[in-house]
Order: C-alpha cells, then sequence, then structure tokens
C-alpha cells in the first residue's frame, strides 16, 4: 500500500508520459482519449486523493496505449516484452509481481472513496461533540473541585 504522496506521484507521471508521447497510431488516438476521460473524471478534488486501485488502473490505461500506438509488428512484440518482463513499481520495492499472463496489473479493490467534503464534515461533526460536551464536562470540573 503506497501513501497518498507516492500515489499522487505515480499517477501524475503516468499522466505527463501520456501527453508527452506521439500518438502514432488510430488506436493510439483512442487510447490516449481514453486516458484522458478517466484520468479528469477521476481527478481528485482539493480534499481526495489516489488510491492504490486508481494507480493501478492508470498503469493499465498507459499498458494499453502502449500497445495500441505500436506501429510495426517489431514494435508490437517489443512493447507486449517490456509489459509482460519489464520491472514493477511492486519488484522495484521488493514485493510480489502483481501482473497477469498479459503483463497487465492485477487491479487491487478500490479503497473507501472520500468526497471533497469529507474531512470537513468530520472536523464539523467533532466540533459540534466538543461544543455539546465541554459544557458538561466543565460543569462536572467545577463542581469536583468545590
Amino acid at each position: 500500500m503506497s501513501t497518498t504522496s507516492e500515489n499522487a506521484a505515480n499517477v501524475e507521471a503516468i499522466n505527463d508520459y501520456m501527453h508527452r508521447t506521439s500518438v502514432a497510431t488510430p488506436a493510439g488516438a483512442i487510447a490516449l482519449n481514453a486516458w484522458v476521460t478517466w484520468y479528469e473524471a477521476s481527478k481528485p478534488s482539493l480534499f481526495g486523493w489516489w488510491s492504490d486501485a486508481d494507480v493501478d488502473h492508470a498503469r493499465n490505461l498507459r499498458n494499453d496505449f502502449n500497445r495500441a500506438n505500436a506501429v510495426t509488428a517489431a514494435e508490437k512484440k517489443q512493447v507486449d516484452e517490456v509489459i509482460k518482463t519489464g520491472q514493477t513499481l511492486e519488484q522495484g520495492q521488493g514485493q510480489t509481481d502483481r501482473r497477469n499472463a498479459a503483463g497487465d496489473i492485477v487491479e487491487q479493490p478500490p479503497g473507501v472513496a472520500h468526497q471533497w467534503w469529507f474531512w470537513p464534515a468530520i472536523a464539523l461533526g467533532t466540533g459540534i461533540v466538543v461544543a455539546t460536551v465541554a459544557p458538561a464536562v466543565v460543569k462536572l470540573y467545577v463542581g469536583a473541585k468545590t
């Protein structure tokens, strides 16, 4: 499990790669459009973050793009070989390789998705509880001293 800052760095690196790589085939253009559509729809809000499942999905979309963007049979073979045998993020961290036979990452189930309002709601709820309980606690404390 990665931290939110690691996940953000990974997804943003893939986004940068997807926008820097030239589209060489019509299928590559379709795969790039699939990336942009997913990225824009999934981009976390101010209080959100990229989950581990998001990183897995982003990596698989990048693989789809690389496969679709290969022009020659030799390029396609090389792309498949790199996807199947290249070092993964997990292997670089000493963890188990989670690729399937095609080389794609076996995606983890999504965790709890927090909307932009999640943490402000937690703060507000905590404030209400404290404001409600504090007078009784002070009354008990003052009563105990007298």
